[in-house]
């Protein structure tokens, strides 16, 4: 029997907003546009703050106005700008990229594979918990997110899926409890990145790469919307025990109609249930997972685990062989490229001959798509059983 939609709080709940969590300024002041037509929008109240970035931008001086500006990025080449719009609701931000593209005569052709869209939420009237909730179902729904924007976007090292990294789950607890500390240290390119909440209260989608298809733009962020619009009606203990409740695939299938309502048609691809089974089981496990379980619970959620893991190898390809060892001279000219954002794909990287002596330092034992350093030692956890190695 499909599990219904949970029932919002009868009483209206007082919270502190998260711009006094965080020392930010009161408020956030909108552009408008008397010009922009009213369209229907997943979270209307919703402030979006985009930037596009496009390269062969030789004539960016002539296209300011409605609402965005002009920055340079040296991540991007041939007179590359990136656009970056003031704080709007989606219907302002519809109006505004509609007259860019109509002024710009931007094409398909401005764009390259350094090219990216983000899309920034405005969280400073929302709570911890509510923070909370849209991080929640961000996890559950990752991976259709990613198969709705496509282009392999999950395997971009500037937009690492949270299922890839040691971060995923733990960011609930740490907003729940008040415990910011570790939330600073928050890794920037993780695809819905978390550290702008303390400089500008929104949290980043980095998900899209760069595009000129105005549609397809606004529907991702109505369906970033329909996140904010879920976590605004139901508190963080409602969407827990309701997720927690699923058990049937029909009962997955009404939880992307309950989250995404007009919207979810766009994440109705083919498969989509096994990846939506996946998401559940994942946050179910990590949601049913305490520090001292019963054995009936340990059983049960040893169960869902090993569901999510069937469920992953049925739709992803089966584990590459562990890498070759890698050197941390070589690294350490890799960070220096990353530091000015010139750094290539991961897997050219890595192609590299190993030549000069090393000692093994250790062994990787979580995944993730991302650089980092254990001890000084710099390595990739790019897959599981990858030797940490240095020059000797």
């Amino acid at each position: 029997m499909a599990t219904t939609k949970p029932v919002a709080p009868k009483k209206e709940i007082v919270y502190t907003p998260l711009e006094k969590h965080f020392g930010l300024d009161a408020g956030v002041r909108a552009y408008t546009n008397s010009k922009a037509t009213p369209i229907e929008a997943a979270c209307p109240s919703l402030l979006y703050g985009v930037e596009l970035e496009i390269e062969h931008a030789d004539r960016w001086e002539d296209w300011e106005g409605y609402g965005y500006s002009f920055k340079e990025d040296h991540s991007l080449r041939n007179n590359g700008r990136e656009l970056v719009t003031q704080p709007m609701t989606i219907s302002v931000l519809k109006f505004c990229l509609e007259k860019f593209f109509e002024q710009s005569k931007v094409t398909e052709a401005n764009y390259s594979e350094r090219c990216s869209v983000h899309v920034h939420a405005n969280c400073r009237d929302l709570s911890l918990d509510q923070v909370s909730v849209v991080a929640l179902l961000y996890q559950v729904f990752e991976v259709l997110l990613f198969q709705f924007i496509g282009a392999d976007r999950n395997k971009n090292i500037f937009c690492v899926p949270w299922y890839e990294t040691t971060l995923t789950y733990n960011v609930i607890n740490n907003l729940k409890s008040g415990d910011h500390h570790g939330l600073k240290k928050w890794q920037k390119y993780t695809a819905l990145n978390l550290l702008p909440l303390y400089r500008y209260g929104t949290v980043e989608f980095r998900h899209m790469a760069g595009t000129n298809n105005l549609k397809f733009i606004i529907d991702w962020c109505n369906l970033i919307g329909c996140l904010f619009a879920y976590a605004k009606e139901h508190t963080l203990e409602q969407t827990k025990e309701w997720i927690i409740d699923l058990n049937t695939t029909s009962a997955y299938r009404d939880t992307l109609q309950t989250v995404f309502g007009n919207w979810a048609d766009l994440l109705r691809t083919p498969g989509f249930e096994v990846l939506l089974e996946e998401g559940v089981l994942n946050m179910k496990y990590a949601l049913m997972s305490t520090p001292q379980p019963s054995l009936t619970d340990d059983i049960f959620t040893d169960m869902i685990r090993q569901e999510a893991e069937r469920l992953r190898g049925a739709v992803r390809n089966p584990p590459r062989p562990p890498l070759r060892p890698i050197r941390i001279d070589t690294v350490e000219n890799w960070m220096d490229d990353l530091e000015q954002e010139r750094a290539p794909d991961r897997r050219e990287w890595l192609a590299f001959p190993a030549a000069q002596p090393a000692v093994q330092a250790g062994v990787i034992t979580g995944t993730a798509a991302t650089v980092g350093t254990l001890d000084n030692i710099f390595y990739t956890t790019d897959a599981p059983g990858t030797v940490i190695w240095r020059t000797t």
